[in-house]
This record gives structure tokens, sequence and C-alpha cells, in this order.
């Protein structure tokens, strides 16, 4: 399982990529993290969205440092960090793969911006 899970992370990394689109995830573990290393690795940007206030926090909460070109604390914890994720990107996928689209935001925007997030079930 966890083989498949890697690569199909390898895929959508390199499909974010491709699309020169900006990874924006929850700065955390699991599938968001391996996708991001991912991006990273086929020359995506990418950003961690931390529920921490800061860096020491957010090494406390067992969070990785490396898996984003930037990392902005926001110290509004797990829950509030999602809202920031979820009104920041244009498509968000959630782990065990659900979509949504933001059809709200501006069709005129040349950014395009994918946020991973980790359910909590």
């Amino acid at each position: 399982e966890k083989a498949r899970l890697e690569a199909l992370a390898e895929r959508l990394g390199a499909a974010i990529a491709a699309r020169d689109c900006i990874l924006v995830t929850g700065a955390t573990t699991g599938l968001p993290d391996l996708v991001a290393r991912a991006a990273r690795r086929n020359g995506a940007l990418t950003l961690g969205v931390s529920p921490a206030q800061d860096r020491d926090e957010h090494r406390r909460l067992g969070l990785p440092l490396d898996a984003a070109d930037a990392i902005i604390y926001t110290g509004f914890g797990f829950k509030g960090r999602n809202v920031v994720n979820v009104r920041s990107s244009d498509v968000h996928r959630v782990a065990g793969w659900v979509c949504r689209i933001d059809r709200n935001r501006s069709r005129s925007s040349r950014n395009r911006a994918v946020v991973l997030s980790r359910a909590r079930v």
C-alpha cells in the first residue's frame, strides 16, 4: 500500500508541476507531504500553511519542515489553518481524494493553487 501511495503522490506532484500550479498544503505529514516533495522535485512552488504559531511549535507537533519552499505559521490550530488553505485555493483535495472546486473564485486569475489537506475523520 505504501508503494502505491508513493507512486500516486509522485504522479500527482508531477502533474501539479507540469501545469505550473502552486501547491498549498497544511504543512503536514502523510499524503500531502509526499505530494509536496514530488511537486518540488518536479519544479512546482510549494507553500505550507501551518497550524503552529512558529517553527518550534511546528516541530513539536511533529510536522515536516522540509517539504515546502515556504511555511506560513498561522497560530490558528488545525481547523483555522484549514480555513486559510481552502480560501486560498482554486482546487481543494483532501486525503481520500475528494475534490472541491471553488466556483466563486475569479476565473481571470493566472495563478492556480491546489491545496492538499489531511482529513480528520
